[in-house]
């Protein structure tokens, strides 16, 4: 009985503990009130300071290219949110003053208004905490795919070529101007609308390869930093970091002689199944020497082929006229690559009969710029 009345009498002595403990903290709001309303305008001015800040390092992020941590964006948000309540708060106070400090005490208001005021600084402090962040943004994804094709360039052929499990490398060659790379391009664009690969990765090469710069090229695209000096170094790291890929696709553009891969550190065919080059060049022997499984030529047009682009992109009819015979010229000096035919129509659309005799005398008299790599918005530019 005694052991009972104990434990009961220990229980109540705690609940009045805690009863008195509770009923101190309430009274504190009337008591303390001047206190926590000044505790609660001293934390939105700090909090007010570090959102400046972390502001400021996100305008810094924003011009380095690099993208804001969405924890830090939802904090930003959460910190606007708090500073607006704290502030109607701070204005329902100052609209109620007479009243809460006056010879006509409201102690209802006085009270309900405290304890809002001490919640809201306690939001406030964890806020300022919670603001201190160890990285504000991250490194923006490099897209390595940016240029859409022409319609007029479909790459059916290669697509398919790349999507048959038995083919692991295809070589698209051609002579200079007929759009290897712009249909390179395309094939780049598609299979991965298609979903055919994960990861679609585009290289220039060029006549003069650099290992290390085409290392770098790939491992930017990945958004992956090459730490170590020696290309063999390099390569073994970027191997690694290329067996992760589950698909993807690898073009080399602009291939003008047999190149190592494993000194790269690409791996594919049996070694990575997941692994696919496509590489363009001009001449067909660097197909062979490469071993494609696939080589694809990328004929010039027709007369006829041509004139139908070139009239399609300058948005001309065939019925006669001053044009049509100038469009038969301009198409001559095109020499049946597509580039030049698609790219001089679309800069001669709506322009004067004159202005088509000026481009047609100075196609007669010069001679075309690479057209694989064109990308001209003014038409005289794209002569030389």
């Amino acid at each position: 009985m005694e052991i009972a009345v104990g434990i009961v009498s220990s229980i109540l002595s705690k609940i009045g503990d805690y009863l008195l403990e509770s009923t101190v903290h309430q009274v504190g709001y009337f008591i303390y009130f001047n206190s926590i309303v000044e505790d609660l305008r001293k934390q939105d001015e700090y909090l007010r300071l570090t959102k400046e800040r972390v502001q400021q390092n996100i305008e810094r992020s924003t011009k380095s290219n690099e993208n804001v941590e969405k924890v830090v964006r939802k904090w930003l948000t959460d910190v606007s949110n708090a500073i607006e309540d704290a502030q109607k708060l701070n204005e329902e106070i100052q609209r109620n003053k007479k009243c809460l400090n006056g010879w006509c005490h409201n102690w209802c208001l006085r009270y309900r208004l405290s304890k809002r005021a001490a919640k809201k600084t306690g939001i406030m402090l964890k806020l300022q905490n919670n603001g201190k962040f160890d990285r504000i943004s991250h490194p923006a994804t490099l897209t390595g795919i940016e240029f859409l094709a022409p319609k007029d360039f479909i790459p059916f052929e290669s697509i398919e070529a790349l999507n048959d499990d038995n083919t692991h490398m295809v070589g698209l060659y051609g002579m200079r101007g007929v759009g290897k790379t712009t249909l390179a391009k395309a094939v780049a664009s598609r299979v991965k609308e298609q979903k055919i690969f994960y990861e679609v990765v585009m290289v220039l090469v060029s006549q003069t390869p650099n290992v290390k710069n085409i290392q770098g090229q790939i491992a930017d695209l990945l958004n992956f930093g090459l730490k170590e000096e020696s290309e063999l170094g390099r390569g073994k790291r970027l191997y690694l970091r290329l067996k992760i890929e589950k698909k993807i696709l690898i073009i080399l553009d602009d291939v003008w002689d047999k190149l190592d891969l494993s000194t790269l550190g690409i791996p594919f065919g049996e070694d990575h199944m997941g692994c696919k080059i496509l590489l363009t060049t001009r001449h067909q022997q660097v197909c062979t020497g490469m071993r494609c499984q696939q080589q694809i030529l990328l004929n010039v047009l027709n007369e006829n082929e041509g004139s139908d682009l070139l009239k399609r992109h300058a948005s001309i009819g065939d019925e006669p006229s001053t044009l049509i015979d100038m469009a038969k010229d301009v198409v001559r000096e095109c020499n049946g690559l597509p580039l030049a035919s698609a790219t001089i129509g679309s800069l001669l659309r709506e322009k004067t009969v004159d202005e088509w005799k000026v481009v047609s005398q100075k196609l007669k008299k010069s001679k075309l710029v690479d057209q694989d790599n064109i990308n001209c918005t003014d038409v005289y530019a794209c002569l030389s």
